[in-house]
């Protein structure tokens, strides 16, 4: 045979398997044609809404036949593992993946949003249960690799498939965000979001499904499901599959990796040993809660760090020797989920609550008080270090560490005024004390 008639046959043969691959009805998107935005969203919704609902039971059968091995049609393939099975296997061996979650919108397992297999996959019933109802995004770097799913990662309430379904997934988010926006009654309007963790009819992250469906593209095994749901069972389309571009039109500028640095949006200042500090997004909580990312100056030091709330966009600092007066924050080092760093940043803040006298903590004594150039001070016990602060009313005037017994303070450098002794010991306990200074 001719090299000219074997690429002749070799033409058509693959004619062929594109037409196969890409079975969509003639004209199926001819309303689509030139529109963007919000437009493009309510024509695509039209196009595939009302479809045929299927109940749940009638799921088992379809999946084995949507998701069916390449390599062997008497077996099929399970979301996040991969891993495949024989068509006579059933549960428990696998069960139905919502990958819209059902928390996330109310729909149960009830038709159309529930049984709807454009967004529901075969998977291992463990990986289901640990995958629960988390927003998708990245966190590979920070996250737990799943001990089955060995491809995925996860957080408290993010889960991020492996690379070769990381599109799959994303179409889906997508396809679920057109084809329900709450025209019908009884049916969810769901919406996808930046902001994570999500609840109600809401999902995340958006611009990393973006991400995902620019970088892992429409394959056959996707594009051969998307055909079968339209012509064996539901009678409508996944859009995305068939115009992957359908994306950017809908949500232009958000198909890249995101590359915005994390800013903090604001600090409070809850009481003298407490601040928490607001990003905007959600931070690596190995960068977000590392005590060498953070200092105050003015003689206050940062004791720990932990996360405020549920979210990693906001973090508690517990502080000592914060006092009334003037500070300076200083934050550095801090990245997003994205790898983007903040920008160092000082922050200066102010304490308006003035230190009051109090008595509690360990055993001491100040005198003389009156004092002039010197005090005499005896606090805490054992052979660990204590730590004083000497403070004015207008802010902290030095700091110290003391061994405990009795021991001399100089003041011979300071002004006449009222001032406030802090004691701590290495146990924890504390006392606050006022002394007067008169020369």
């Amino acid at each position: 045979m001719g090299f000219g008639l074997r690429w002749f046959l070799s033409g058509i043969i693959v004619s062929c398997c594109l037409s196969v691959l890409f079975a969509q009805p003639e004209g199926y998107y001819d309303p689509a044609v030139g529109k963007s935005g919000e437009e493009l969203k309510s024509i695509l919704h039209e196009i595939i809404d009302d479809h045929n609902a299927l109940s749940y039971a009638a799921l088992w059968g379809a999946l084995i036949d949507t998701d069916e091995d390449p390599a062997d049609p008497d077996r099929f393939l399970l979301i996040y593992t991969g891993r495949s099975l024989l068509k006579t296997q059933v549960y428990p061996d696998w069960n139905r993946e919502h990958v819209w979650a059902k928390s996330h919108g109310g729909f149960d397992n009830d038709p159309p949003a529930g049984t709807d297999l454009h967004h529901i996959k075969p998977s291992d019933v463990s990986v289901n249960g640990d995958r629960g109802n988390k927003d998708f995004d990245f966190c590979s770097t920070t996250g737990t690799r799943h001990s089955e799913a060995v491809d995925c990662y996860y957080t408290s309430y993010v889960w991020e498939p492996g690379d070769n379904i990381k599109g799959d997934v994303a179409r889906m988010m997508l396809y679920m965000a057109v084809r329900y926006n709450g025209d019908v009654a009884g049916e969810p309007d769901l919406e996808l979001r930046e902001d994570i963790p999500t609840s109600g009819p809401y999902f995340g992250r958006l611009s990393s499904l973006l991400a995902w469906h620019k970088m892992d593209p429409p394959d056959a095994f996707e594009i051969r499901r998307n055909n079968r749901i339209h012509e064996a069972y539901q009678g409508n389309r996944n859009p995305f599959i068939d115009h992957p571009e359908y994306a950017e039109l809908i949500w232009p500028g958000t198909m890249g990796q995101d590359t915005i640095r994390p800013v903090i949006d604001s600090l409070s200042i809850i009481n003298e040993s407490l601040i928490t500090v607001y990003y905007s997004e959600d931070v690596v909580p190995e960068t977000s809660l590392l005590e060498e990312n953070y200092s105050i100056d003015n003689g206050a030091f940062i004791n720990d760090i932990a996360h405020h709330g549920v979210s990693f966009s906001s973090v508690d600092l517990s502080v000592s020797n914060l006092f009334s007066g003037s500070y300076t924050l200083s934050v550095k080092d801090i990245s997003d989920y994205h790898g983007n760093l903040l920008e160092p940043v000082m922050i200066p803040f102010q304490v308006q609550t003035a230190p009051v006298e109090m008595q509690y903590g360990p055993k001491s004594a100040v005198y003389p008080n009156p004092a002039g150039d010197f005090l005499i001070v005896k606090a805490c016990s054992g052979n660990h270090k204590g730590t004083l602060t000497v403070m004015s009313a207008s802010g902290i005037v030095f700091n110290s560490q003391f061994l405990p017994g009795e021991f001399r303070l100089d003041l011979s450098m300071l002004p006449e005024g009222i001032y406030f002794i802090r004691l701590a010991c290495h146990t924890g306990s504390s006392r606050l004390e006022r002394f007067i200074i008169q020369k």
